[in-house]
């Protein structure tokens, strides 16, 4: 259990009993009589005990908050468990609970009236769903406390310790996605392996029919005779993913949040498959993963919980400032919501070089997406492989 810290309390003042009790006393003293002034000194009597009862109830009323779990994925219920304990000797007869818990947050924000007896408890269970990807602090808790007359209101405000983490979802996806692409499909099948033309292996001598890209022209004219350039070799099952997170994405919330989980998905399912990713991302503090393990994996999923698109620099602009480290012939995928013209021409550029380019989108443009294809480009609406949920894996890869 977290026991909320206090924030700040307010007071409201009934003034129309204040100005009756004015008024009786005026008529007992100008009339006169046993009965006005019993009745003045009742009111009197009155409003001290419900000035007491209320500042009395607010010292001694407490909250504690229970979270059943502190991860969870998105648009998973989560049990919120809050007991709000009274320790005074009179009962409370009228306690609003007003919860501003989690922003953003499918089931919080409840009010509720209480009734609580001598030194009694009420426990309120609270059922919620995590919209969006983050971490969500408790939150506020509001006590709207009033005495039996009505004549004094009294609100407290407490802000809870605990927090949840909420991750992306994750999806099995990579059985149906390598079936649909044969571009990744023979990349990572590749038994003889991929040339890097960043990387020269040695240099030899020509030989006819030898492509005449691979001239090394400037050794060539040093020693008077054709030369070629032989490259190293990289294993197929190594694979390139960029990822757009550009501003722009925060348009559409439920989209973006879409984009990050089929991300994620598609990582978690190369790394079950023991296939080597390199992740470029399109942050505002570009991050690069090189996913060969679980903590690697732990390391991306972190950065995604925590960070929200925010990326300023040209989807385009920034593949094309990474893409040097992508082998001659390597498979890339391209995870992006739109695709806008510059983004389009970049990619058909890519596969006129000889890359095999994925596009994994969300764009209704049907003219760029059907010109991409005619000129080999793969392309794939991501959200078509993001309908079923694995609950249970989802436990196991986030430890919750």
């Amino acid at each position: 259990m977290k026991r909320v810290n206090i924030e700040k309390n307010k007071e409201r003042v009934n003034f129309k009993f204040f100005f009756a009790t004015l008024i009786m006393f005026l008529f007992a003293y100008f009339m006169g009589g046993e009965l006005p002034y019993s009745l003045f000194y009742t009111m009197v009597c009155i409003i001290v005990f419900s000035l007491w009862y209320v500042y009395n109830a607010k010292k001694k009323l407490s909250c504690f908050v229970d979270l059943n779990i502190k991860r969870t994925i998105i648009n998973e219920k989560v049990i919120v468990n809050q007991t709000i304990c009274s320790d005074t000797r009179t009962p409370l007869v009228n306690v609003l609970i007003k919860s501003f818990q989690f922003n953003t947050v499918n089931g919080a924000n409840k009010e509720v009236r209480l009734f609580l007896g001598e030194k009694g408890a009420e426990r309120i269970k609270q059922e919620v769903a995590f919209k969006y990807r983050g971490v969500y602090k408790i939150g506020e808790i509001e006590y709207e406390i009033s005495d039996p007359f009505g004549i004094f209101k009294v609100k407290k405000k407490e802000v809870g310790e605990g927090e949840i983490h909420v991750y992306p979802v994750i999806y099995e996806i990579f059985e149906e996605i390598n079936t649909r692409s044969k571009y990744l499909d023979a990349y990572i099948l590749s038994k003889n392996g991929i040339e890097d033309r960043n990387l020269i292996k040695d240099i030899r001598k020509y030989r006819p029919g030898d492509d005449i890209k691979r001239i090394h022209w400037k050794v060539s004219a040093k020693y008077d005779t054709l030369l070629v350039k032989n490259y190293e070799k990289v294993e197929g099952n190594e694979v390139f993913l960029f990822i757009n997170m550009n501003k722009e994405n925060m348009e559409n919330l439920e989209e973006e949040e879409r984009m990050v989980d089929f991300s994620m998905s598609l990582m978690y399912n190369f790394l079950k498959e023991e296939i080597r990713c390199n992740i470029s991302i399109n942050s505002l503090e570009e991050k690069e993963f090189y996913l060969e393990n679980k903590t690697v994996f732990d390391e991306t999923a972190e950065f995604f919980k925590n960070t929200k698109s925010d990326g300023e620099e040209e989807f385009d602009e920034f593949i094309n400032n990474k893409i040097n480290k992508v082998p001659f012939r390597g498979w890339i995928g391209v995870i992006t919501i739109k695709v806008d013209e510059k983004l389009k021409n970049s990619l058909i550029n890519l596969k006129d070089n000889g890359y095999k380019v994925t596009l994994f989108h969300c764009d209704s443009n049907e003219k760029n997406i059907k010109l991409l294809r005619t000129f080999g480009i793969e392309t794939m609406e991501y959200q078509t492989f993001i309908e079923k949920k694995e609950t249970e894996e989802c436990k196991r890869v986030y430890n919750y």
